[in-house]
């Protein structure tokens, strides 16, 4: 004769994360080709990258007793960095140009880099862009950002007074 096997009681889980960031760059540049159709740069700066992490976990027993667990970690990661950034006219006028920024950099992560292109304007007193960047971040096995890309649009303006 074969027992029933009975049923295990219901239990449930869940669980939430969360990151929270910011990123702060600061640095300079130097012109070394100015043409009437191209500017080129070269850049050095400093990148921060600030983060959070959260993990919230919870079990719900059968009985309706509930076990919940909270893990919070922070990491602070600065790159010293190396670029080019710059311009080339796509008209004779220069009105319509192509934008471009690359750099790469290394410091407490192992190596960080981006690009960024699209189309500018230039009017009277402004330059109006609009551009995609895509951002690559390489952290070691230890960091709490192992890897993290970022892309996206992105509408600026330039001043000019």
């Amino acid at each position: 004769m074969m027992r029933r096997a009975e049923p295990l009681p219901a239990c449930s889980a869940a669980a939430e994360t969360a990151m929270r960031g910011a990123m702060v760059e600061l640095g300079g540049g130097f012109t070394v080709l100015r043409r009437p159709r191209a500017i080129v740069d070269v850049t050095g700066s400093l990148r921060y990258l600030g983060a959070q992490g959260t993990l919230d976990a919870s079990v719900e027993l059968p009985g309706g007793d509930t076990r919940g667990a909270h893990s919070a970690s922070r990491a602070d990661i600065v790159n010293g960095l190396a670029g080019v950034r710059g311009r080339i006219a796509m008209t004779h006028d220069g009105r319509w140009y192509v934008p471009f920024y690359l750099d790469a950099s290394t410091g407490s992560s192992k190596v960080t880099w981006q690009a960024v292109t699209g189309v500018g304007y230039v009017m009277k007193g402004a330059d109006v862009s609009l551009s995609y960047r895509y951002l690559a971040f390489h952290g070691s096995n230890d960091q709490l950002m192992q890897t993290v890309r970022m892309s996206g649009p992105s509408l600026g303006t330039t001043v000019r007074f």
